[in-house]
């Protein structure tokens, strides 16, 4: 959302991808057209479930990944099926300018099979629900080989989140965990 405390704002968006360009909008930013110009990748569908997108930080987190470039589609998740379909329209629509479909969809995040069944068809699940779900839905983004990225929780539920780190790696996808504002995004860009 541009990093602010206002309503979110259309920044450049820009990429970092292994082995090539920088993150940011200075010269030398890499985004995903001029990655796929410079090595022919070709441009693939992204699907991303969105837990708790009815929520408050879920709602502008559908919002920004409706305008995210390479993003086609947003699932919101929520145990309420009204609430997240009238939450996806609502937040998709408030100002966006991007053009991923949106969609609603009830989901008990406390059901392991219901979560196993939703994440199927997606490529990322962005976990905005209560920390006390992070488990559950980590555990089920690996046993479907499901990237994962949630907004952080207390201390003591990042230490078993870390303990799946096997459990990612060998189905060859990724888990970012703690990426709230604060401090996941600023930890990210003092690594930079």
């Amino acid at each position: 959302n541009g990093g602010g405390h206002g309503p979110p704002s259309t920044p450049k968006r820009t990429t970092a991808y292994p082995g090539g360009g920088r993150v940011g909008t200075s010269t030398g930013a890499c985004t995903a057209d001029s990655l796929r110009a410079l090595t022919g990748w070709p441009e693939v569908p992204m699907r991303v479930l969105v837990v708790g997108g009815a929520g408050a930080m879920g709602r502008w987190t559908v919002r920004d990944l409706t305008e995210s470039e390479g993003v086609d589609e947003v699932v919101v998740a929520d145990l309420d099926g009204t609430r997240a379909r009238a939450a996806g329209w609502a937040a998709a629509r408030s100002g966006s300018n991007g053009t991923a479909q949106v969609s609603g969809l009830a989901l008990d995040a406390s059901d392991p099979d219901g979560l196993r069944r939703a994440f199927d068809g997606a490529d990322v699940v962005c976990n905005c629900a209560v920390f006390a779900l992070n488990l559950p839905v980590m555990e089920a983004c690996a046993d479907t080989a499901t990237h994962y990225v949630d907004l952080g929780g207390l201390f003591h539920t990042t230490r078993r989140q870390l303990a799946l780190h096997e459990r990612f790696v060998a189905a060859g996808v990724t888990a970012v965990i703690g990426m709230g504002g604060s401090p996941g995004v600023t930890n990210v860009l003092a690594a930079l």
